[in-house]
């Protein structure tokens, strides 16, 4: 069994190999922000920007318990459902974790996610469609959930 310190390595090697592989998707502050959080990670109280969120949700470094994302997911097919509805996330960020969480929900259905710094290495389909474009900028709200 690992250490704690040899367990928040483990994380902060796997945090900065998927980093590197994607730092040209960042810019350099959120870039050196991730890093410096990183060398001290709390998984269980990630309460710094979506941008870091993503770090650690993509390669499965959140406990589901903490997972915010898992969460909302949760929350919108305990309230809405999310099979047969067509839905639209503004502002999914680089790696669209939320989008994605509710893609694999979906039997039927589709959602398109729009945001002009979506990462080229996320694939969508015919029902996880990426638009990688800007939105109106007097948009205050990250996330817009509706029907369309």
């Amino acid at each position: 069994m690992l250490s704690k310190n040899e367990a928040e390595q483990a994380i902060y090697y796997k945090v900065l190999r998927f980093l590197e592989q994607h730092r040209g998707e960042y810019y350099p502050y959120e870039y050196q922000g991730i890093l410096n959080y990183s060398i001290h990670p709390n998984l269980r109280t990630i309460t710094k920007t979506d941008v870091i969120r993503e770090i650690y949700d993509k390669p499965g470094l959140i406990p589901d318990d903490f997972n915010i994302y898992l969460a909302f997911m949760e929350l919108i097919e305990k309230n809405f459902g999310v099979d047969g509805k067509n839905i639209c996330e503004v502002g999914g960020g680089v790696f669209p974790m939320l989008a994605e969480r509710i893609h694999l929900q979906q039997k039927t259905g589709s959602i398109t996610v729009f945001d002009p710094r979506l990462s080229p290495s996320v694939q969508g389909n015919d029902r996880f469609i990426l638009k990688k474009e800007s939105f109106c900028s007097c948009i205050f709200v990250c996330v817009i959930f509706g029907h369309f």
